[in-house]
C-alpha cells in the first residue's frame, strides 16, 4: 500500500511492503517527500509496516527521511523488520503500535561466483553491518560492542513495543483505533 495524503497542516504517507518494492520504493518515497516539499508542509506522519528488504534501496530512503526540512513522525503500524529497523532512525519521532514490532538482525545477501568474489560480498556485508550498529549504538547510548553482541549475532532479534521504548528506538507507544 501507497498512501499520500496531504492535509492542511500536515502529510500523512502510508506506505506498507517490502523495502525496494513496488510501494515502498525509493523512488515512490522520494517522488512524495519532493510533493510534501513543494506543498511548503512541514510535518510528515509516515506510518510504516515492513518485512525488509533492499539495504541500498532502504539507505536511500533512510537519507530522503533524514534529509527532509521538517518534522517527521514514523509510526511502526505492525512491524519494522530488518531494513525497516534502519529506515524508522530517519524519523524525529518514532511511535510503535502497542501490539507493534522492530526487529534487528545482520545484514544478509546471496551470493554466487568465485572464491574471490565470495570475500568481496562478504566484506560488503560486513562494511553494512558496521554501518548499521554504529546506527544502533548513536540511537540508543549502547556502545558499538553491546549492540554488535546483542543484535548482530546470526539470529533475529524480535523486540516489542514496551521494550523499544526502553532501548530508545521508539519515543511512545499508540492503540489502534476503530473508526
Amino acid at each position: 500500500m501507497f498512501k499520500l495524503d496531504k492535509q492542511k497542516d500536515k502529510a500523512v504517507l502510508t506506505v506498507y511492503g517490502y523495502v525496494g518494492g513496488y510501494y515502498l520504493d525509493y523512488r515512490n518515497i522520494s517522488a512524495a517527500l519532493d510533493d510534501i516539499t513543494r506543498s511548503k508542509i512541514q510535518h510528515v506522519d509516515f506510518h510504516l509496516h515492513t518485512n525488509g528488504g533492499s539495504v541500498f534501496d532502504g539507505n536511500l530512503i533512510y537519507n530522503f527521511i533524514a534529509n527532509f526540512k521538517g518534522t517527521v513522525d514514523i509510526y511502526i503500524d505492525g512491524i519494522a523488520a530488518s531494513m525497516g529497523s534502519i529506515i524508522i532512525m530517519a524519523g524525529s519521532r518514532v511511535h510503535i503500535a502497542e501490539n507493534g514490532f522492530i526487529m534487528i538482525h545482520s545484514p544478509s545477501g546471496d551470493g554466487s561466483g568465485t572464491a574471490q568474489q565470495l570475500l568481496e560480498t562478504a566484506k560488503l556485508l560486513r562494511s553494512i553491518e558496521k554501518n548499521f550498529v554504529a546506527k544502533f549504538a548513536a540511537k540508543t547510548g549502547k556502545t558499538t560492542d553491546e549492540i554488535r553482541a546483542k543484535y548482530f549475532d546470526g539470529l533475529d532479534h524480535w523486540i516489542d513495543a514496551d521494550e523499544a521504548i526502553q532501548l530508545g528506538l521508539a519515543t511512545s507507544k499508540f492503540t489502534a483505533q476503530n473508526g
